[in-house]
């Protein structure tokens, strides 16, 4: 047997030649982590609605388990991009950016495969054919699994809902903007 959790040593006791296997989770301790994913999902905003494709880079700590749970904070930037326009007249690109934290609630941290909740706050940018742009508080919610494959690397899965109301301080119009990603990461804990 190998894998992320998993330590061979030899086997205690009188048996010669035998192998026992020991759980070692690598978070057993506070950890700093770096994180980056790409996916896609979907953008309803004022000015148009589609499918997106974007990238989210993730910089944060991580508690030790705290019983059966562990918590984690991050700082998140991510991009969207609606990926066509062509039914909306006179609107050649939409983009809708995301800076801000949030925090993880793992509800298994001691297995191979961890799922979680998450909760953040943002700032959101909704841009419209870069020559606009609307800024404002935003929110994400949603959750994802874990899975680590080695001792300070793991596969990320995280499905998010985001929501926003900017403003355009220029000319005060208001815009909204919705919409899900679906993203698949990697991260490395320090």
């Amino acid at each position: 047997m190998g894998g992320a959790f998993w330590r061979s040593r030899a086997a205690d006791g009188p048996t010669s030649g035998g192998t026992a296997y020991v759980f070692a989770p690598p978070c057993l301790r506070h950890t700093l982590f770096l994180g980056i994913g790409v996916g896609g999902g979907g953008l309803a905003s004022s000015f148009a609605r589609g499918p997106t494709a974007g990238i989210q880079l993730k910089m944060g700590y991580r508690t030790a388990p705290l019983g059966p749970l562990a918590l984690e904070l991050t700082l998140v930037g991510g991009f969207q991009s609606l990926l066509t326009t062509s039914s909306v007249p006179n609107l050649d690109s939409l983009g809708l950016a995301r800076m801000g934290g949030e925090a993880r609630l793992y509800l298994l941290p001691l297995s191979a495969l961890q799922p979680y909740l998450l909760l953040g706050a943002e700032l959101h940018v909704l841009s419209v054919d870069d020559l606009e742009s609307y800024t404002g508080p935003g929110i994400n919610a949603g959750g994802g699994l874990l899975y680590w494959l080695r001792d300070h690397f793991a596969l990320d899965l995280e499905l998010a809902y985001h929501r926003s109301t900017a403003l355009d301080s220029d000319v005060g119009a208001r815009a909204q903007a919705q919409g899900t990603t679906a993203l698949l990461g990697f991260r490395l804990y320090l």
